[in-house]
C-alpha cells in the first residue's frame, strides 16, 4: 500500500504552541514503532504535511481561501513574522525525521502536486467514512457539526 502519514498530532506531539520551536518534539506513543513496522512490511510511505504547504513558505496568495476573497493577507506582517515562523517548523520537521525516523519515507510531499493519490491517510484531522466502528456518515457531521436547516418542496 502507499501510506501518506501526517506529522504534527500523528508522529508527534501537538501539545505545544504553534511558534513553539525551543521544546523538543516528542513521539507520539507508539508512532516510531508503528512506521517501522509499516516499512519493514513493505509499504511506500509519504511524509504528508501542512508544514510544507506552499501557502505557508512560497506565497499566502495560493491559500485558497485567499484565492477565494475569504481571507485576508498581510504580505508585508506574513514575509516579516509570519514566514520565519514556517520555515523554521518546516525545517524543524525534516530535521526530526532524518534524525530519528532515517530511510522510513520513501517521499517527502511538498504539497505542490495537491493531494497526493494513495490508498491510505493517516491524519488525526480526519473524518472517516466507509464501514467499522470508527466510520461516519454524512447525517452524523450534519448532526455534529452543522445547524438545523429547514428543507422547503
Amino acid at each position: 500500500m502507499i501510506i501518506a502519514v501526517d506529522f504534527d498530532g500523528v508522529i508527534v506531539n501537538q501539545d505545544r504552541a504553534y511558534d513553539d520551536l525551543e521544546s523538543p518534539l516528542q513521539f507520539n506513543p507508539g508512532a516510531r514503532e508503528a512506521l517501522l513496522e509499516l516499512k519493514a512490511a513493505g509499504h511506500l510511505l509519504i511524509l504528508w504535511s501542512g508544514r510544507l504547504s506552499s501557502a505557508l513558505l512560497v506565497d499566502p496568495s495560493l491559500d485558497p481561501l485567499v484565492k477565494a476573497g475569504k481571507k485576508k493577507v498581510n504580505l508585508e506582517w506574513w514575509r516579516d513574522s509570519s514566514l520565519p515562523i514556517h520555515q523554521a517548523r518546516a525545517k524543524q520537521m525534516l530535521d526530526f525525521i532524518s534524525r530519528y525516523l532515517p530511510g522510513v519515507f520513501d517521499a517527502i510531499d511538498d504539497g505542490a502536486g495537491g493531494k497526493p493519490s494513495v490508498d491510505l491517510f493517516i491524519d488525526d484531522r480526519a473524518i472517516r467514512f466507509g464501514v467499522g466502528p470508527f466510520s461516519v456518515a454524512w447525517d452524523y457531521i450534519g448532526h455534529v457539526y452543522g445547524e438545523r436547516v429547514v428543507h422547503q418542496s
